[in-house]
């Protein structure tokens, strides 16, 4: 049986369509505290090395590590591609990403791909679960 994808609410999207962006922002911007501060405490990443990061101190330990080596110089850009509402308190969202702002705004294909499942928590959106994919 097939059903039609449900739309999150007109202030539930705004605000998962600014928590998107805000967190890619804060890893622009190298910001552990505020990157995590998006994750919930249970929270499952696997980003595109395939690791797979458990729990919000495995997360900033994690974030920590890459900001000082591989995303030392990283800029990224977030486009969110669709958003699914789950139920009145869980979304799933895909974001098409790039490395930096020119390169989305240039024309280029993405060079990554996050899947994201959110869950509304004491009040406010955040990420439950994470999947980066790079894109050749």
């Amino acid at each position: 049986m097939q059903t039609t994808p449900t739309l999150p609410a007109p202030a539930d999207e705004a605000e998962i369509r600014a928590l998107v962006q805000d967190l890619a922002r804060a890893v622009g911007d190298h910001d552990v505290a505020r990157t995590v501060g998006h994750l919930t405490e249970d929270v499952v990443l696997v980003p595109t090395s395939g690791q797979v990061v458990r729990g919000l101190d495995a997360a900033t330990r994690a974030h920590q590590e890459a900001f000082a080596g591989p995303l030392a110089n990283a800029r990224p850009h977030f486009r969110l591609d669709h958003l699914t509402a789950l139920g009145p308190d869980a979304a799933t969202a895909v974001a098409l990403g790039w490395w930096s702002s020119d390169q989305a705004e240039g024309g280029e294909p993405p060079t990554m791909v996050a899947l994201h499942v959110f869950a509304r928590r004491d009040g406010r959106w955040q990420v439950v679960r994470r999947q980066m994919t790079a894109v050749a």
